[in-house]
């Protein structure tokens, strides 16, 4: 496909005058060189400038080295004008291969390509998404399929004041933890039955001695009473709420379109 060529910098002059009707020009010696070399029907644009500022812009599709073989004159509503010797010809930017350009570009964008743009109205060419379902939501980048989901409208979410909540800890939701105490000594004092006036009771460790009276043989015994001790340690804390506080998500951001290639 024929297309624009562009080159840096090329700029010369004109080795000898031209009418305003020519359709060849050739440039000092060597300066041809810095111009592109079309072929297969590429071509690329020239201006050329007389010493009082008149301009024509010329479309060159042939260069053999120094000249310009063909060149199609009066190009992007310029007129023809009669150029001298040493007149500039120059290779520049001109509003018609900028917009050739853009046009291409477009032109490169397939019908139903959906963009983003900052911006309140779509471009030329292209069709605003106004559905709801796009409306005040944020992006996600997806390897799978594309969707749109979730409950939560961006402002809503992330435009959120402080919060501050309060929750007091249960038995259940505290950490397991030991408690260490300590007893003193204690004394017990209880009662045995035995017959009157045989043995004694004594404090702890009871020893009981029966005589023989009519009771056989002497015996001796000794017990150690059985007992538990039971204690309650003291607590600190107030087990009242504490509480926690997020900070608010206001999140500055730049509003952005969806739009529909036409």
């Amino acid at each position: 496909m024929a297309k624009q060529l562009f080159a840096n910098n090329a700029k010369g002059r004109l080795n000898a005058g031209i009418t305003d009707i020519a359709t060849t020009l050739t440039l000092q010696a060597g300066q041809g060189a810095l111009f592109p070399n079309p072929t297969a029907g590429d071509w690329f644009l020239a201006t050329l400038v007389d010493t009082s500022g008149n301009v024509e812009i010329v479309k060159v599709t042939t260069r053999a080295t120094d000249t310009f073989s063909v060149i199609v004159r009066a190009q992007e509503g310029t007129a023809n004008i009669a150029f001298l010797a040493s007149d500039i010809c120059e290779l520049r930017s001109t509003k018609g291969t900028l917009e050739q350009i853009q046009n291409d570009i477009i032109a490169f964008i397939v019908a139903g390509t959906r963009m983003l743009f900052q911006q309140t109205a779509a471009p030329t060419g292209w069709t605003k998404e106004v559905s709801a379902t796009y409306n005040d939501v944020a992006l996600r980048i997806t390897t799978g399929t594309v969707t749109v989901a979730g409950t939560g409208a961006f402002t809503t979410v992330f435009n959120a004041a402080t919060v501050t909540d309060g929750h007091a800890l249960s038995i259940a939701e505290t950490a397991a933890h030991t408690h260490t105490g300590t007893t003193g000594t204690e004394s017990v004092t209880h009662t045995h039955a035995h017959p009157s006036g045989i043995g004694s009771a004594a404090s702890g460790n009871v020893s009981f001695h029966f005589s023989n009276a009519g009771f056989g043989t002497m015996t001796t015994t000794t017990e150690s009473a059985n007992h538990t001790h039971s204690f309650t340690s003291a607590s600190t804390g107030s087990g009242t709420a504490h509480t926690h506080a997020m900070l608010a998500l206001a999140v500055k951001y730049a509003d952005v379109i969806i739009a529909v290639k036409d």
